[in-house]
């Protein structure tokens, strides 16, 4: 049950984190997320800790953002 409610905490903060944002920030938002939730899914499925395959996955999906730095 905790474990749900921080990984529903996470995700509305991700999901308000977008509201007012550029096309790129929205991207890379986007991305963070996808990764996030890829990153929770495996470690769940891998018997893993999910709040760390979250964190991990976020980390790596906002890092690969292609359009980190390019300039508006």
């Amino acid at each position: 049950m905790h474990k749900s409610s921080v990984l529903a905490a996470l995700v509305a903060v991700f999901g308000l984190s977008a509201c007012n944002t550029t096309a790129v920030d929205q991207r890379t938002v986007n991305r963070t997320a996808i990764g996030a939730g890829a990153g929770a899914v495996g470690a769940l499925l891998l018997d893993g800790n999910p709040i760390k395959g979250a964190v991990v996955g976020g980390v790596v999906g906002a890092v690969t953002s292609k359009d980190q730095l390019v300039w508006e």
